[in-house]
C-alpha cells in the first residue's frame, strides 16, 4: 500500500465522482449565474443592440492621443523613471504622448522591408543604456548618426525587456545629420 495514495496506487482505477452537492447541474447553475450576472452588468448595452442603436458612450475623462499635450522629458529621465520604479512610470507614460530629447546610440532594422529601430540615450556610448523608438519613417532615419541630438513625439508603450519602449514616433528636429 501506497502511504499517500491509497491501497490502489498504480492500478487502474476509477475516478472519484464529484463531492456531494457539486456535482454537473451545480457547475452549470454556477454557469447560468455567471451568464445572468454579465447580462445585468450590460443591459444598456445589449438593449441599445436590439433597438438597433448604437450604445451611448461611456463618459470618461481621457482626452484622445492627438490632442494630448506632451509630457517633456529627457532619455535620462524617462530611463530612470523606468528604473525606479516601472509601475508608476507606466502610468505616467504608457499610452500617453511623450516628447523624449536623446543623442542617438544605434539605427537599426533586421532588413530592408523591417522598420527601423532608432535607440536614444542620455550618451551616444556603444553600450549606453537607451530608449526604443519605433514608427520612425525609414527615409527619415536613414542619415542619422550616431551622437546626432534628436527630438521624438511619440506614443508611451511601456517596457520592452530592459528599455522603455515608444511607438508612433514621429521626429521633430535633428541637430545634426551625416552626409549634409
Amino acid at each position: 500500500m501506497h502511504p499517500t495514495l491509497g491501497p490502489n496506487a498504480g492500478e487502474d482505477s476509477q475516478v472519484n465522482p464529484p463531492a456531494p452537492g457539486r456535482g454537473v447541474g451545480f457547475y452549470a447553475s454556477f454557469a447560468a449565474a455567471a451568464v445572468i450576472a454579465l447580462l445585468i452588468m450590460n443591459r444598456a448595452h445589449l438593449s441599445s443592440l436590439v433597438r438597433g442603436k448604437p450604445p451611448s458612450p461611456q463618459t470618461t475623462t481621457e482626452v484622445p492621443f492627438e490632442q494630448q499635450e506632451a509630457i517633456r522629458v529627457t532619455a535620462a529621465e524617462l530611463l530612470s523613471a523606468y528604473e525606479g520604479d516601472r509601475a508608476a512610470a507606466d502610468s505616467r507614460f504608457k499610452g500617453k504622448k511623450v516628447e523624449v530629447r536623446g543623442l542617438v546610440v544605434l539605427v537599426s532594422a533586421a532588413s530592408s522591408d523591417d522598420a527601423p529601430i532608432v535607440q536614444i540615450g542620455p550618451v551616444a556610448g556603444p553600450l549606453t543604456r537607451a530608449v526604443m523608438l519605433s514608427g520612425i519613417p525609414r527615409r527619415e532615419v536613414e542619415g542619422l548618426a550616431r551622437g546626432a541630438e534628436i527630438v521624438t513625439v511619440c506614443k508611451g508603450e511601456g517596457r520592452l525587456v530592459d528599455a522603455p519602449l515608444l511607438g508612433h514616433c514621429r521626429l521633430e528636429s535633428v541637430s545634426a545629420r551625416r552626409g549634409r
